[in-house]
């Protein structure tokens, strides 16, 4: 069994690459909207995987659950704006539909992090991260 500890720095590891990986693609083309939206979807990546690590380490349980449910609830929103950005098809939906979800995905955002709603009491029992899901 893998311990807390391990855990934590494994999911680290993995932001960190992460991270690595939205540079190097940012950098490839800086001025190019697929990979400035690819980088942007990543570092969203990168910001759910060091929530979940920062949770996993034991401190500051709670910050670091708000930190990666906000970033979850921005998921979704990113990947859409990637898959507007990829340049071998045209998406069947206006774009009043992809505003639509940014705004929602920014208003879960910030209800994720100022409030109770989606999830609360954090903590690690056992060695296992657990939450209580909002109303």
């Amino acid at each position: 069994m893998i311990g807390a500890q391990t855990r934590w720095l494994r999911l680290l590891c993995l932001g960190i690459l992460s991270l690595a990986v939205a540079v190097y693609g940012w950098r490839s083309a800086p001025r190019a909207k697929l990979n400035r939206r690819f980088a942007i979807q990543t570092l969203v990546v990168t910001w759910w995987a060091t929530g979940v690590a920062g949770a996993q380490s034991g401190y500051a349980i709670h910050f670091w659950g708000r930190w990666s449910f906000t970033a979850a609830a921005l998921l979704p929103a990113v990947f859409l704006a990637f898959a507007e950005a990829f340049p071998t098809e045209k998406l069947p939906f206006p774009h009043l539909f992809a505003r639509s979800v940014y705004i929602f995905a920014g208003s879960l955002a910030v209800i994720a992090m100022t409030s109770p709603w989606i999830a609360h009491n954090f903590g690690l029992i056992d060695g296992v991260l657990r939450r209580t899901a909002g109303p």
